[in-house]
């Protein structure tokens, strides 16, 4: 779709109130730089279009009359998440906003096909009240975030898996009209602790995530992944290969359990296999931060039972590690808001991609900017 001027600051200007939340033009003026007569013509036809609304009025630095506060129309359009880790499939549906509207916890599904007819039904089950602008799929697997492919899943056996393709059909989904993202469930994670967590401010983020498995007749071992934050951008490197750690932690284990007896979590493992793991995963991260200078590392948990030994021999090992100025205060902290932050990040990431100037987003522009004429 080729854009004309009046569609690209429309884009910047409805992004920037998505990603404010509430705003003033004036506000709006100063944050990106365009002619006031501009911004006033283009938030009246987005207002007459339906898409923003005035919430209140806040009063002006100088005499006058107030000023409007402007926000997205939380009706427009839904944003659905979904989350699918080894023991839960996680539901969310958030408003054009962002604010949460459902949310629905079910079984785990013990295969793929199950995992997508799950997603299709509840889809289809809250489209048919609300206009679902866009998708983000969370998985516990290495995933290619441009292909939409499950790259291998020790949850499910599967390698080079087209998930974007089979949801594509499974769910009906016109992408002219709507997005549909899959991403690795530790970068959400990490993405939710930079939008939301204690590192609200930070540009420069490591985190470490240690999810659960579980026993049920086919072990689903401990999983382990990594997000980076660089610069406030979500890093995925070639074919999202970046903080990829499963494979390593396999081979750690391999040395020390048989196969079929690998722990499902931390507190499986004896005294001396503990050490091991927290030492060359502290080792580990500890190049990483010496490589990327992070203000902080995050370690995330998806369960409360944290650890104390397993935090102070990693902390012990990282630090022994660095060599960056002042290493001995490199903050290394704990969060147990692993599925939290994954349902949050995916959806903020899902409505920040949305903002920026997609396909689908320009499209619902013009056609709320003819509508107004």
């Amino acid at each position: 779709m080729k854009k004309d001027k009046q569609l690209l600051n429309a884009e910047s200007i409805i992004d920037c109130i998505a990603e404010n939340g509430t705003v003033t033009q004036i506000q709006v003026e100063k944050q990106i730089h365009l002619k006031r007569t501009s911004v006033f013509n283009i938030f009246e036809e987005l207002k007459n279009g339906g898409l923003i609304v005035s919430t209140s009025s806040s009063p002006a630095v100088q005499k006058g009359r107030p000023r409007s506060l402007w926000t997205l129309n939380a009706q427009v359009a839904a944003f659905m998440m979904v989350y699918i880790n080894s023991k839960h499939n996680y539901f969310v549906l958030a408003d054009f906003n962002g604010n949460q509207i459902f949310s629905e916890t079910m079984p785990f599904s013990e295969n793929i096909d199950d995992a997508i007819t799950s997603t299709a039904e509840k889809y289809r089950e809250w489209h048919a009240k609300y206009k679902i602008a866009g998708v983000m799929i969370a998985i516990s697997a290495k995933t290619d975030f441009d292909r939409g492919e499950i790259i291998a899943s020790s949850i499910w056996k599967l390698k080079a898996f087209p998930l974007k393709e089979r949801l594509l059909d499974a769910l009906g989904i016109d992408e002219e009209n709507q997005l549909l993202l899959l991403e690795n469930n530790a970068r959400l994670g990490a993405w939710g602790e930079f939008c939301f967590g204690s590192s609200v401010g930070t540009r420069n983020l490591l985190t470490l995530h240690i999810y659960q498995g579980r026993r049920n007749g086919r072990n689903i071992f401990i999983g382990l992944g990594s997000g980076i934050i660089l610069d406030g951008h979500l890093f995925r490197g070639f074919r999202s290969g970046a903080g990829e750690l499963d494979r390593s932690c396999y081979d750690w284990f391999e040395k020390i359990y048989e196969k079929d007896k690998f722990p499902t979590a931390l507190n499986e493992l004896d005294p001396t296999s503990l050490k091991f793991f927290a030492e060359k995963l502290g080792e580990g991260f500890a190049h990483m931060v010496n490589y990327l200078a992070p203000q902080r590392m995050v370690v995330v948990f998806d369960h409360e039972n944290v650890s104390t030994e397993f935090i102070q021999i990693l902390r012990q090992s990282v630090k022994k590690n660095l060599i960056i100025p002042e290493a001995d205060f490199f903050p290394i902290e704990i969060s147990t808001e692993g599925v939290n932050f994954v349902l949050k990040g995916g959806t903020a990431l899902l409505r920040q991609i949305y903002f920026n100037r997609s396909e689908p987003l320009s499209r619902l522009l013009c056609q709320a900017l003819q509508s107004s004429k």
